[in-house]
């Protein structure tokens, strides 16, 4: 018995429809490079690729391609096989490479007990710092450098990382007060609370009085500018007593002490 062998050709349309080809690409961000990787291509025998700015290639069947530009690239991936060739385009984007930036609410230098805070450049879709902190401001109190990682709505992501943080040791020589006694009779002696060397602290220098009771009567957010306490209030001399003070700068702890005022 003779056996009759047929061959079945299968025409184009056929043929593309056996053959669904497509490609996907990672990395959409300007400065990262994009991989483009074929799916449904198995048996292929050769790749053809056009990028989209005028480039292409052979015989590569997943190249990486580094785009020069952000901007929306048509892409065509063309796959021959036996049978013949399919081609198979896509629009992809490039997305503009971000920046990020660290900005700071205070001196970045401070003493054991001080801290500053760090924010980042707002707009991105998540933070990631250093501290393991996920949020786009942060509080610092130890010395060293902190970074932060932003990353877009699209996956680009940008890095920045903050100046020095410096915690100072608290060896500066302590605030002194001239006379812890006020004596305002205008005679030029005692009239005034006076700090030594005023001049050569950190600006600015914060002054707090209160009275026994607690009432704050005198308050200066810049010490070296205005006019020292004289023991009055609203213009009326205060009463003899005690009174209690309070002084902040930058660079030296806070001091507080008493200053009698005598009539």
């Amino acid at each position: 018995m003779k056996r009759l062998l047929l061959t079945l050709a299968l025409g184009p349309m056929l043929w593309a429809q056996a053959h669904s080809q497509t490609f996907n690409a990672t990395g959409a961000c300007l400065g990262d490079t994009v991989q483009f990787v074929p799916v449904g291509t198995t048996g292929a025998l050769n790749f053809y690729w056009q990028f989209g700015d005028g480039s292409d290639t052979w015989e590569i069947e997943s190249p990486r391609y580094f785009y020069a530009q952000a901007g929306t690239y048509t892409v065509s991936m063309t796959v021959y096989f036996p049978e013949g060739s399919q081609t198979v385009s896509k629009d992809i984007t490039i997305e503009p490479a971000p920046a990020i930036a660290i900005a700071y609410d205070g001196p970045t230098s401070f003493l054991q007990g001080g801290s500053v805070g760090l924010e980042a450049t707002a707009g991105f879709a998540g933070y990631l710092w250093s501290t393991g902190e996920g949020t786009a401001a942060i509080v610092v109190s130890q010395g060293g450098f902190y970074s932060v990682v932003g990353t877009t709505a699209s996956g680009c992501q940008a890095t920045a990382t903050s100046q020095e943080i410096r915690v100072l040791q608290a060896q500066v020589a302590p605030i002194e007060i001239v006379a812890n006694i006020l004596t305002p009779n205008g005679d030029g002696i005692n009239d005034r609370f006076e700090i030594q060397d005023l001049d050569a602290f950190g600006f600015p220098c914060q002054v707090l009085i209160f009275n026994q009771w607690g009432r704050e009567v005198y308050s200066s957010a810049d010490y070296q500018a205005d006019t020292p306490w004289d023991g009055y209030l609203e213009g009326k001399l205060l009463d003899a007593g005690a009174y209690f003070f309070i002084l902040r700068t930058e660079d030296r702890p806070q001091a507080t002490g008493t200053i009698n005022l005598l009539r």
